[in-house]
């Protein structure tokens, strides 16, 4: 039985329930070894964390780098509340500050942070040129910016799995009826280019399940992109692009993958950090 969701996104695909909010804190935890595995933040003190949500991300950040302090902004406000709550301690000692704020119009000045952190951010924005051009202006020359971007195509699923397969696609045809961009971490490197940022490093990051993990590990990955996939099931129901039917078939083609022990699912994002150019 589904369970019932308000659709409160506001244009936002997963929308800002209680429950996607917890699915955020879910999905930054399953998702850190992808995200950090490569990423370098030694020596850097003064970073812009931009769409930070609900402190997800920001939280692993103040983990990992014990010498950053973090500005972390997001336009929604149900987000920067859960935020400040969430980040409480680190905000008290100084660390961490989060505000409210339009990322295509930072209110800060030219050359002010050291380095920006974007992460599952512009697949969601109507103008990710804008956005960055904003995060270009606000980094001081030399200064990096590193963004994790999702690329949602192809998904590869062996058995095939038509309701899972076909959910998908309408789960990216919808992210693009809202002004998003579902394969916007191919596009990375242009929109670096575009706003005077030079990319120094590129890399896929490969979602991959097979039959060489445990049983624990493949229910486990099995769940987090089931979870993922119902976070947007309110707006497909919504916008009638869907029925619970579908949602639920959905559901039943994930239980199928993990009691296969021979499933097979591949997908990758993209990350990619670039450097304002030192004139």
């Amino acid at each position: 039985m589904l369970t019932q969701v308000t659709n409160d996104s506001k244009g936002y695909l997963h929308g800002y329930s209680q429950a996607e909010q917890q699915r955020l804190y879910d999905q930054a935890k399953f998702l850190s070894p992808y995200v950090y595995d490569q990423i370098d933040l030694d020596g850097v003190s003064n970073l812009l964390e931009v769409g930070c949500g609900v402190g997800a991300q920001t939280a692993i950040l103040i983990e990992r780098y014990p010498g950053l302090k973090i500005t972390a902004v997001d336009y929604e406000p149900k987000q920067v509340y859960k935020a400040n709550r969430f980040l409480e301690s680190d905000i008290k000692v100084g660390r961490v500050r989060v505000e409210l704020a339009d990322a295509t119009a930072l209110p800060y000045p030219d050359r002010y942070f050291e380095s920006a952190f974007l992460c599952w951010v512009l697949e969601h924005v109507q103008d990710p040129k804008l956005v960055m051009s904003e995060v270009a202006r606000v980094l001081v020359p030399g200064g990096r910016v590193i963004m994790t971007e999702v690329l949602n195509t192809p998904l590869t699923l062996y058995p095939r799995n038509s309701a899972v397969e076909n959910y998908w696609q309408l789960y990216n045809e919808q992210q693009h009826r809202l002004g998003g961009d579902p394969i916007v971490g191919a596009k990375l490197g242009n929109l670096s280019n575009a706003v005077g940022l030079e990319v120094v490093r590129t890399r896929l990051l490969k979602y991959f399940m097979d039959g060489t993990s445990s049983v624990e590990d493949r229910r486990s990955f099995y769940t987090y992109w089931e979870n993922l996939f119902l976070s947007a099931a309110p707006q497909l129901i919504a916008a009638k692009n869907i029925s619970a039917r579908d949602v639920e078939a959905m559901v039943e083609g994930f239980k199928a993958m993990k009691e296969n022990a021979e499933s097979l699912f591949f997908l990758v994002a993209m990350q990619v950090t670039a450097q304002k150019k030192i004139l």
